[in-house]
């Protein structure tokens, strides 16, 4: 396995001094690595051209192969450390920039009181690339918008409430003082989101985001709208900085869940980071029900 590893580095990389580095290795013993496996298959895996080291025919079959090779060694790792259990494993979570900001947060906080040995890795980036990554084994599972993968064999989803949206903007801006809105008339100022999905193609977001911080920085000091649920700036509210416009859509709404890898066997950490993040949901959803006066 390590000559496959040194391989396909050597595949990846197109030199022997690049890959070399990567693998922390000096480049005689990986030249010796490569000559040892080739010998062992008893054929040339790769050729010296002018563009580089490039794999032979049938270094090309033996790169496809020792990939998968490679992913399987992953997974049996990945098993033993799920037999080690909660308390000695890993947890790593993608979130897309308005689960992150809702719910994913607090719901870590809970389980790290319960578990402080647990070890955490969160990743908030867009909900198209927490996909790549769950499919590559990056992530244990994605917290994301799951409305594109509704047909995608490959995933096992589970969705969350949804959480109504609403434009927001500073007490200052012009359309804080008008009653009657249009989703038109809105339109007329930049609108400042993360990457939305297809469904919500009616809102054009002129300014993309990573954080939801970063969208309620520059709503705040500027004429621009954002979009948010009542959680969100509930806070910022009673502060008098942000200001939910006169405009409900009932189709602009949250419609994000769980995405794991069918047929992949959660983690006990996993599991217990799903049971906190369905009950801070549950809190949340019965709060949106009967939501709490700005004096209270």
């Amino acid at each position: 396995m390590r000559h496959v590893q040194h391989a396909v580095a050597l595949a990846e990389e197109g030199s022997y001094t690049a890959a070399a580095r990567r693998l922390n290795l000096s480049q005689p013993a990986l030249s010796r690595s490569i000559q040892t496996l080739e010998e062992l298959l008893g054929a040339p895996l790769f050729d010296r051209t002018s563009a580089g080291i490039v794999p032979t025919p049938i270094g090309s079959i033996v790169l496809e192969r020792g990939r998968l090779l490679l992913q399987d060694a992953k997974s049996v790792e990945r098993e033993v450390r799920l037999a080690l259990g909660l308390e000695t494993g890993s947890l790593t979570i993608g979130a897309g920039p308005y689960p992150a900001n809702i719910s994913v947060g607090q719901a870590c906080g809970l389980l790290l009181l319960d578990h402080p040995r647990l070890r955490v890795d969160i990743r908030v980036t867009d909900w198209q690339s927490l996909l790549e990554a769950v499919l590559d084994g990056t992530l244990d599972l994605a917290v994301a918008e799951i409305s594109t993968v509704a047909n995608d064999s490959r995933f096992e989803t589970e969705t969350l409430p949804r959480h109504q949206g609403y434009f927001i903007c500073n007490p200052r801006h012009p359309l804080a003082r008008e009653a009657a809105l249009t989703l038109e008339r809105i339109r007329a100022f930049p609108i400042v989101s993360s990457s939305l999905p297809a469904r919500l193609g009616s809102i054009d977001a002129t300014i993309r985001v990573d954080t939801f911080r970063l969208l309620r920085d520059i709503v705040i000091h500027s004429n621009t709208i954002g979009l948010a649920t009542a959680s969100q700036v509930r806070a910022d509210e009673e502060a008098g900085l942000l200001t939910r416009l006169p405009l409900e859509l009932p189709w602009m709404h949250s419609q994000y869940g769980f995405i794991r890898l069918r047929n992949r066997t959660p983690s006990p950490a996993a599991l217990a980071f799903t049971s906190k993040l369905r009950e801070v949901e549950a809190t949340l959803a019965a709060e949106a029900r009967n939501p709490p006066s700005l004096s209270q």
